[in-house]
């Protein structure tokens, strides 16, 4: 048997394939299908999945969507775990929801809410 001989490594120098964009179609041709993109970006050019203001607003939507989801997640837990029969029957879910069980009990808005909410979803 004759041993097989392996290619030498190959190694790359980036900052000189940075600077040298003819190594893209000699990589492209040794790996068929490969497409790269090395061009960066314009800063000139907006792309559209690029946004421009609002960056302080998103944490804000996003913390408002999270109360959203939060405040509604009440009425599908319920009713998958089921309307505890004794107090305490789920202690890691009374404390979860204790700053909307507080919202319930001293606001007449949030009461009817959720009063409507749960039997919505056939928990109340």
């Amino acid at each position: 048997r004759r041993p097989v001989q392996l290619p030498a490594p190959v190694t790359f120098n980036m900052s000189q394939l940075a600077r040298d964009p003819s190594w893209r179609s000699s990589l492209s041709s040794l790996v068929p299908g490969i497409i790269l993109r090395t061009e960066r970006m314009s800063t000139d050019d907006p792309s559209p999945i690029e946004r421009k203001g609002f960056a302080l607003l998103d944490p804000v939507l996003y913390l408002g969507l999270a109360f959203v989801v939060y405040a509604l997640s009440v009425g599908p837990v319920l009713r998958i775990v089921g309307m505890p029969a004794a107090p305490n029957a789920h202690p890691g879910l009374e404390s979860f929801y204790r700053p909307l069980e507080y919202l319930y009990d001293n606001f007449s808005a949030v009461h009817a809410f959720y009063e409507w909410y749960l039997h919505l979803w056939g928990v109340k």
